[in-house]
């Protein structure tokens, strides 16, 4: 089951480092439970381990949305800071790009029909690795994808 130890565990082996955040960051637990009020209880009649991974995933992605830096991080560190700038998790995105071109090239994707119902929360979690991965886990059970 889905816990702060196994979250923990989880940002650790995703390289988030005690010096980014410590592990008695208020961060991380804010960031849990945001988690486990948003991902559907019934993706752990699929799977237990898919249902923790949902969570843990869409945990990290709000670390990246929400985690407050460490105050004299060492030089050249990461910080969620920079992670926001760059998955640009502060710019606007109503939607998904179906077709780019130039004078040289043209590229069209085809548009999924979830996307035409993506919600303004699912477009940003598509912005970092973490949210791709809850929104790939989450669409496992269809269209119903957070807690209604």
């Amino acid at each position: 089951m889905a816990d702060r130890a196994g979250f923990l565990a989880f940002i650790r082996t995703a390289g988030f480092t005690t010096i980014i955040l410590p592990d008695a960051s208020t961060d991380i637990d804010s960031a849990l439970s945001l988690s486990l009020e948003i991902v559907n209880t019934d993706i752990q009649t699929l799977s237990q381990i898919l249902y923790d991974q949902a969570v843990y995933n869409l945990g990290v992605s709000n670390l990246i949305e929400y985690a407050s830096d460490q105050p004299n991080l060492p030089a050249g560190q990461i910080s969620f800071a920079s992670l926001r700038v760059k998955y640009k998790v502060a710019e606007f995105v109503s939607g998904i790009i179906s077709a780019a071109s130039d004078e040289g090239t043209s590229t069209t994707l085809m548009t999924p029909d979830w996307a035409q119902r993506a919600s303004i929360a699912d477009l940003q979690y598509l912005k970092n690795p973490w949210g791709r991965t809850y929104m790939g886990i989450a669409q496992r059970l269809g269209t119903l994808w957070g807690s209604t």
